[in-house]
C-alpha cells in the first residue's frame, strides 16, 4: 500500500512540474480552425422522375380543320441531370443545370379534316426523349439556407414519333370504281425550342436535396408528310376525287411536373447536421408524450373535396379508324378518405379510397367512310360527327408499401409500390348533328334518354417515390409520383338506340402516371389543412373489343362480331383541399 501511494505521488510531482512548459508549448500553437460553413456552391449529380402533358398542333395544307388536328400526349419520365452552383451571396444562388429524360407516352386524334367531304386522318404523336440545358437563380427561404425557390430558363430539345394514318373502309361494292384512300405518313421527327420553370429544393443533409419542380416547354415546328386521300361526295351517285400528299406542319408543347434527388459531390453522403432544425414546434401547445408501446410510430389520416376535369377518348381501331368517341370537359366532384402509417423501422404504408359524380361533360361520335346506316341503299358518307351531352359516376383507390431511404423529424423520402383502382360511367344524352350532310341525329332523341354509355375499369401496378418535407415553420411539402407500368383494362361500350341494343364489350393492357402535390400547413402539431393539385393518365397499348347485338347498321337483327383493334387514353386532373389529423408523433 506505502509503495503504492509513492508511485502515485511521484506521478503527481511529475506532471506537475511538466504542466507549466505543456501551457506554454499550447500557448504557442495557433488556434483550432472551424468548420467551414456548408454552402450551395459546387456541382452534384441527380435522378429524377415525372408526369408530363401536351398538346401536338398539327397544320392541314388542305385547309383549317373543322375538327381536331390537336393531338393530347401525356407520359411518364425518369432521367438523369448535372448541375453546378455558385452562392453569390448570404441569400442567393445562381447555377447551370442539365438533364435528360426518357419518355413513355401516347396520344392520337382526329386531323386532316377540312371538310365533311374528306376521308380525315388519324395522327399519332409520341414524343421519346426530352433533353434540356437551362440557367437558374434562386433565393435561401429559410435562416440556416437550406431551402431554395428557384427560377429556370433554357433551351431544350424533344425527340417524338409521328404517324399520321387515313381512316375509313376498303372498297364498297355498289361503287367497283370509287377511290380510297393511301397509305399511312410516318417520320421520326426531332425539334429544338425553349423552356420556363419553377421550383423548390430543400438540403436534407450536406450531401443530398430533394427538388420539385414545373416547367413549360414550347418547341418549333417540325413537318411530317400527309398522307393521299379522297373527296366523297354523299349521294347514290357519288363522286370521287383524289387528295395528293403534301406536308403538315407539328407545333408542341409540354408541361412537365418532376421530383428530383440530388447528390452534391465531395459531401460526406452519410453526414447530417449537427444542428437542430429550425422550426417553430415550440409554438404548438404541448402534450403527454406517445405511449412506450407505441414511441416511432405516425399515423395521419383525413378526408378531401377533389374538383377535376377530364376525358376518355375510345376508337375503334388501330391506326386507321373506322369511329371514335371522345368524351371531354368531364367535370367530376368527389370525396375521398386518405392514410398514411410510418413503423420505426422506416416501412410505411398508405392510400386513400373515393367515389363522386361526373356532374357535366360532352361526347362527340366521329364515323369516318361508312355507308349510312339509316337507309338501305349504301350511301357512302366521307365523314360525320354528332355532339351530346355527357355525366356519369367515378369511383378510385390507390394502396401502397414503401421505404423511407432518408428520414428525420422534418422529412421522409423513399420509393414504394403499389395498387390503383379507377372506375367511370360515362352517359351520353341527346343527339346534335356537327357537320352537313348527316342524319345520324334525323329524328334526334330525347335530350334525357340515354344514346351511349362507357363503362371503364382500370387497374394498375404503381412505381413510384414519395417526398414529404418541412420547408418553413409549420408549411410543408408532400409529393408523390407513380409510373404504372402494367395496367389492365376492362370496358363496355352500350349504344341504347340501335334495335337490338349493340354491346361492345373491351379489354386488354396499358400504361400510365400518378403526380399528386400537396402544400399543408399545421393549425396544431397534430391538426393539419391543405391544397393540392393531381394528374392522372393511362393509355392502352394492347386492346381490343367485339360487339354483340346490333352490330350492323344495314341488317335486322342480333349478331355478332370478332375481337377487332381498340385504343383507349383517359385523363383526370384538378385540385383538392384536405384536412387531416397525426395519431401519434416521433419522441
Amino acid at each position: 500500500m506505502n509503495a503504492h501511494n509513492g508511485r502515485l505521488l511521484w506521478a503527481i510531482l511529475v506532471a506537475s512540474a511538466l504542466m507549466p512548459a505543456t501551457l506554454a508549448v499550447a500557448a504557442d500553437l495557433p488556434p483550432p480552425r472551424p468548420l467551414p460553413a456548408w454552402t450551395w456552391s459546387g456541382f452534384y449529380v441527380g435522378g429524377q422522375i415525372g408526369a408530363f402533358g401536351g398538346a401536338s398542333t398539327l397544320s392541314d395544307p388542305v385547309g383549317p380543320s373543322i375538327f381536331g388536328d390537336k393531338v393530347n400526349t401525356s407520359g411518364f419520365l425518369a432521367g438523369l441531370q448535372l448541375g453546378y452552383n455558385r452562392q453569390v451571396a448570404p441569400r442567393w444562388v445562381v447555377g447551370i443545370l442539365a438533364d435528360t429524360s426518357y419518355l413513355d407516352s401516347g396520344g392520337s386524334f382526329t386531323c386532316m379534316q377540312a371538310s365533311p367531304i374528306i376521308i380525315g386522318s388519324n395522327c399519332e404523336v409520341s414524343p421519346r426523349a426530352l433533353a434540356t440545358v437551362a440557367g437558374r437563380i434562386g433565393f435561401l427561404l429559410d435562416p440556416p439556407g437550406r431551402t431554395l425557390i428557384y427560377g429556370k430558363a433554357g433551351g431544350a430539345w424533344m425527340d417524338s414519333h409521328i404517324a399520321i394514318h387515313p381512316n375509313g373502309l376498303g372498297p364498297i361494292p355498289s361503287f367497283p370504281n370509287a377511290l380510297f384512300p393511301g397509305g399511312a405518313t410516318s417520320t421520326d421527327a426531332t425539334a429544338w425550342g425553349g423552356m420556363v420553370g419553377a421550383g423548390i429544393e430543400r438540403a436534407l443533409t450536406p450531401a443530398w436535396s430533394i427538388s420539385l419542380e414545373y416547367d413549360y416547354y414550347r418547341f418549333a415546328s417540325t413537318n411530317v408528310s400527309t398522307p393521299q386521300t379522297i373527296e366523297v361526295t354523299r349521294s347514290a351517285t357519288p363522286s370521287f376525287e383524289s387528295i395528293a400528299s403534301a406536308t403538315s406542319g407539328v407545333t408542341a408543347d409540354m408541361q412537365v411536373v418532376k421530383l428530383a434527388l440530388n447528390y452534391h459531390l465531395g459531401q460526406d453522403p452519410w453526414a447530417a447536421w449537427t444542428d437542430a432544425p429550425v422550426l417553430a414546434i415550440g409554438v404548438f401547445p404541448t402534450k403527454a408524450p406517445p405511449l412506450a408501446a407505441l414511441s416511432g410510430w405516425q399515423v395521419d389520416a383525413g378526408t378531401r373535396y377533389w374538383y377535376s376535369t377530364g376525358s376518355s377518348t375510345n376508337t375503334s381501331g388501330q391506326g386507321l379508324l373506322v369511329s371514335r368517341l371522345p368524351y371531354t370537359n368531364l367535370t367530376g366532384q368527389s370525396g375521398e378518405f386518405f392514410a398514411r402509417v410510418d413503423s420505426p423501422s422506416q416501412v410505411f404504408v398508405k392510400g386513400f379510397v373515393g367515389a363522386g359524380a361526373i356532374t357535366s361533360g360532352k361526347q362527340n361520335d366521329e364515323d369516318w367512310g361508312v355507308n349510312d346506316g339509316t337507309v338501305k341503299e349504301p350511301i357512302p358518307t366521307a365523314y360525320e360527327v354528332t355532339g351530346s351531352s355527357a355525366s356519369g359516376w367515378l369511383n378510385y383507390a390507390a394502396a401502397d408499401i414503401g421505404y423511407n431511404v432518408l428520414h428525420d423529424r422534418t422529412y421522409k423520402v423513399g420509393p414504394f409500390v403499389g395498387y390503383s383502382y379507377f372506375h367511370q360511367t360515362i352517359n351520353a344524352f341527346g343527339c346534335t348533328q356537327l357537320t352537313t350532310p348527316g342524319s345520324v341525329c334525323d329524328p334526334p332523341p330525347p335530350s334525357s334518354q340515354p344514346s351511349i354509355s362507357q363503362d371503364d375499369t382500370w387497374q394498375s401496378l404503381r412505381v413510384g417515390g414519395s417526398a414529404v418535407v418541412t420547408v418553413w415553420d409549420r408549411i410543408a411539402i408532400n409529393g408523390d409520383l407513380a409510373y404504372l407500368p402494367y395496367a389492365q383494362f376492362s370496358g363496355l361500350d352500350s349504344h341504347w338506340l340501335r334495335t337490338p341494343v349493340a354491346f361492345f364489350p373491351q379489354d386488354g393492357t396499358g400504361r400510365g402516371v400518378q403526380a399528386e402535390l400537396i402544400l399543408t400547413y399545421g393549425i396544431t402539431e397534430s391538426l393539419n389543412i391543405g391544397v393540392g393539385g393531381r394528374y392522372w393518365a393511362i393509355w392502352s397499348t394492347n386492346t381490343s373489343q367485339s360487339c354483340h347485338g346490333g352490330c350492323d347498321l344495314n341488317a335486322a337483327g342480333f349478331s355478332t362480331t370478332p375481337p377487332s383493334p381498340f385504343t383507349t387514353n383517359t385523363q383526370r386532373y384538378g385540385t383538392f383541399v384536405q384536412m387531416s389529423y397525426r395519431f401519434n408523433t416521433h419522441p
